[in-house]
């Protein structure tokens, strides 16, 4: 065997382990941690009582040592999920029983809907969220406001969607894309209301997304509503991530409607 099989061999080995160190890295996230519910020597009751929460999939209350601030910086010590169906009397028991002795934050923290980050869904009025676990006291008692987050408290996700325009199979280059808006009011009253506007003045009040490119796409990035799916009602659904974008030919509306399900999506319009 020569020098450079040798050397070949040397270099795959060490850049199996690297892969394989990478791999064990990866598969370690917060979102793994303990599962700290039941009870033992020490518990806590937590009641996380909901006002006016659009979703309540994806909750978890963490627990650490510190309070939260960030999620890139959040090392918890475990956390215990929060039912999708709660009363305002029900309480998740939590085992603290390996932490007498010390200070616990209690952080109620929603899952993104298309990403594994987590965001705090914590009420200001929250009256309490901490918690000296004393080797004397045996049960606590915690009660969490759990509410929609305010506007800029936290790192929205960003859906990257490429849209190709069509005008059968062929691709329409230089056409202008515009986005109405999400797709609860849309329908022919509006698609009429653009029509009539666009024939009296030429003049389209929907925000444009740009002309598309020589092979009839356009990029467009579009953020994602962590609200999801709501009732509106006791019969409708809302849908707050499905948008409508649309062209015009000949003055007629041509739209399409875009269920933001992915961050990475391709879709086409055609007429």
């Amino acid at each position: 065997m020569n020098k450079y099989k040798k050397m070949t061999i040397t270099f795959i080995k060490k850049l199996g382990c690297i892969c394989l160190i990478a791999l064990v890295t990866l598969s370690c996230s917060k979102d793994d941690n303990e599962s700290l519910e039941g009870t033992g020597s020490h518990t806590v009751s937590v009641f996380p009582i909901k006002v006016g929460l659009s979703r309540s999939s994806d909750i978890k209350i963490f627990v650490s040592e510190k309070p939260f601030e960030s999620y890139d910086k959040f090392a918890p010590l475990g956390s215990v999920s929060v039912p999708v169906q709660s009363k305002i009397t029900d309480s998740i028991n939590v085992n603290v029983s390996k932490y007498v002795g010390k200070t616990l934050f209690f952080t109620p923290l929603r899952k993104h809907l298309l990403s594994d980050n987590y965001y705090t869904i914590a009420g200001k009025s929250s009256p309490v969220n901490s918690v000296l676990i004393e080797d004397s006291k045996s049960e606590y008692k915690v009660s969490l406001i759990l509410t929609e987050p305010e506007s800029g408290s936290y790192a929205y996700d960003e859906a990257h969607m490429t849209l190709t325009v069509q005008k059968g199979t062929t691709p329409v280059a230089n056409k202008e894309v515009y986005w109405y808006g999400t797709s609860f009011a849309w329908g022919p009253e509006m698609i009429r209301t653009i029509e009539n506007r666009y024939m009296i003045d030429q003049s389209i009040v929907q925000l444009s997304m740009g002309k598309t490119k020589t092979d009839g796409t356009v990029k467009i990035s579009i953020p994602v509503d962590e609200k999801g799916i709501t009732s509106l009602g006791t019969t409708q659904e809302v849908n707050h991530n499905e948008h409508v974008f649309f062209v015009l030919e000949n003055g007629k509306v041509k739209p399409v409607l875009v269920d933001v399900n992915a961050l990475t999506l391709f879709q086409t319009l055609q007429y």
